[in-house]
């Protein structure tokens, strides 16, 4: 970043939420005299973060969490005459923190809450030999030392409780629950692990994930750069990409064993420049791309043994590389073609590697898996560089190969003998099917209706609506009426989404008591058939049977009556008119509801 500003002279990044640099930050900013880091979140400072600073004058490091400075947090700052600690969090330093700040004049500590034990004897007998302004810092603790500047205490005063010697400024170790920690070596073996455990330390540089339960190499394992080696071996990787070892730059030693490979990209292994050994063994490749290795220029040894290698032309290049240095070791053998099967890879002549017809499917499939139509039910397959392949399922499918059927009518909606046929389409669902006559239901011959609703929009009686659902469903509302005054509303709607459907919703009654209703509900209509212009069909149970399909007229005046009962009856002033039942062929009804009811008051 700043090796082109070769006249920077100061950075400025103070009042931020900087909580972490890393090492190297600043390199090619030697010209850069002045850094200010005031009022951000760093917590701890290590030698690293400042490399390339070389010609630093001043570091401002006030108002930060800092809470302890080792013996090598300053180290190369050989310039540095103004250091300020001021107003952070130190309670401790460890001797010879300041011994490389050579040029030092001025050292703010002030505003730290000191713990004057036996660990910060050498500060005050330190500050006292030089002749550095510190502005007097004071002890915070122990108590009888509050306040009181710490070049002013006397030697003897600084003394530690027992147990306390060895405290010192020790770093905070961090290490995950699950791992064990020694240094910078994290160990996380056979921890049934699929992701990266949280709380690995930033400065690993040796990471055990083997016999773990990780199909893809980690995305965030390219943030570790001081990674020298990488074990996943024992795990269910099935491939890699062109971005798995993105910025590791230092590891030298990579273990991808006994896991699923079957083919690697080109590029999955470019910038790895430092490393020294690769161990592939035990995985399911049969071929490698030319070129793999052109970024792996330090690569000494490779383990690609007990791996179907299909040794014709195509990998023809990898004999001759092998044999280069011996960097294979001799085990690796030849899978095929059948004259080559069992042939080892270092040894075999390159000439042998030889193409005669193209390899087989299975071996083709590999880096290819489309080719051998994983996609069930007409599904489209794509080739997916993380996942292999994705399958495009038609509707109706889900599931990776789209093996998975999506029947809506696998939980049984129609009802009363009805068929359900599942849907195809982006809004699958269900259609019912004609169903047989519901109990208790006869068809008797009558009038021929020719203003029967047909499935879909309907148009009776305005009074009464219809409207397009979610994806293509219908919803209808069915008005019962006495007097002008709506009595009772019932609303529903199909399938909102694939292998979903609902049915049953409460009723509205306004204007009208609700204990005068014994019981009232509402069911999906199966069937075919239709319902004329402006009728509702009532369904009586046991003992009253006889289904009514009562013609809504509003000029015959107030209906009363029992569901059963013919009506309106003589008594009502209307005119004395028989129930009409269903005409032929309609039993049912067609995306409409049926309405049961124990008994009506109407």
């Amino acid at each position: 970043m700043f090796k082109k500003l070769t006249h920077l002279k100061k950075i400025n990044l103070s009042n931020n939420k900087v909580s972490e640099i890393e090492d190297g930050a600043f390199e090619g900013a030697a010209s850069v005299s002045e850094l200010h880091l005031t009022a951000n979140q760093l917590e701890s400072i290590r030698s690293g973060m400042f490399r390339g600073l070389d010609g630093l004058r001043t570091l401002m490091l006030r108002n930060n969490r800092i809470s302890c400075i080792h013996n090598d947090s300053f180290t190369g700052l050989r310039n540095v005459r103004l250091l300020s600690l001021y107003d952070n969090q130190i309670t401790t330093i460890s001797p010879g923190a300041f011994d490389t700040l050579q040029a030092l004049s001025t050292l703010n500590l002030l505003a730290n809450p000191f713990n004057c034990n036996c660990q910060l004897a050498w500060l005050g007998d330190w500050l006292r030999k030089r002749k550095i302004v510190t502005g007097n810092p004071r002890c915070q603790n122990p108590d009888f030392l509050r306040q009181i500047p710490l070049q002013d205490v006397a030697f003897p005063d600084f003394r530690c409780e027992e147990g306390q010697e060895e405290g010192g400024c020790l770093p905070r170790p961090q290490c995950p629950q699950e791992c064990a920690c020694l240094d910078t070596v994290v160990r996380c073996s056979n921890k049934h692990l699929q992701a990266l455990p949280k709380g690995l330390p930033k400065n690993v540089t040796e990471l055990y994930l083997d016999g773990n339960q990780f199909t893809l190499v980690p995305g965030q394992l390219s943030t570790y750069k001081y990674l020298q080696l990488v074990d996943l071996s024992n795990n269910k990787i099935s491939s890699l990409s062109n971005s798995s070892f993105t910025n590791m730059s230092q590891l030298t030693t990579l273990i991808l064993s006994y896991n699923s490979l079957q083919c690697i990209p080109p590029l999955a292994f470019q910038g790895l420049r430092s490393l020294r050994l690769l161990s592939l063994h035990g995985n399911d490749i049969s071929t490698l791309p030319e070129g793999i290795f052109a970024d792996v220029t330090s690569l000494s040894h490779l383990a690609i043994g007990a791996n179907p290698l299909h040794c014709d032309c195509h990998l023809r290049w990898l004999s001759s590389w092998v044999k280069t240095g011996y960097k294979e070791p001799g085990i690796a053998r030849c899978a095929g073609p059948p004259d080559m099967e069992g042939k080892l890879l270092l040894t075999t002549p390159a000439k042998k590697f030889e193409c005669q017809g193209a390899p087989t499917l299975a071996v083709q499939a590999k880096c290819d898996p489309c080719l051998s139509s994983p996609c069930r039910n007409q599904g489209s397959c794509h080739n997916d560089p993380l996942e292999a392949y994705r399958c495009t399922c038609p509707g109706g499918y889900k599931g990776r190969d789209c093996e998975v059927s999506l029947d809506s009518c696998a939980s049984g909606p129609c009802e009363n003998g009805g068929t359900c046929h599942a849907q195809e389409g982006e809004g699958a669902g269900f259609m019912p099917a004609a169903s047989q006559p519901l109990p208790g239901l006869t068809s008797q011959a009558s009038t021929p209706h020719t203003d029967l609703l047909p499935p879909g929009p309907l148009t009776e009686h305005p009074n009464s609506q219809s409207s397009p659902g979610p994806r293509g469903f219908l919803k209808n509302t069915v008005y019962l009426a006495a007097e002008g005054t709506w009595l009772a509303e019932q609303t529903g709607s199909a399938s909102a989404g694939r292998n979903s459907h609902t049915c049953l919703r409460e009723p509205k009654l306004p204007g009208v008591k609700r204990e005068t209703i014994n019981s009232f509900s509402a069911h999906c209509c199966l069937g075919n058939g239709a319902l004329p212009m402006g009728s509702a069909l009532l369904w009586a149970p046991a003992p009253h049977s006889q289904p009514l399909l009562l013609p809504w007229t509003p000029e015959r005046g107030p209906w009363r009556g029992v569901s059963g009962v013919p009506w309106p009856p003589a008594e009502s002033g209307g005119a004395q008119r028989t129930p009409q039942t269903l005409p032929p062929g309609s039993e049912g009804c067609s995306w409409g509801y049926r309405l049961e009811a124990t008994g009506w008051a109407l």
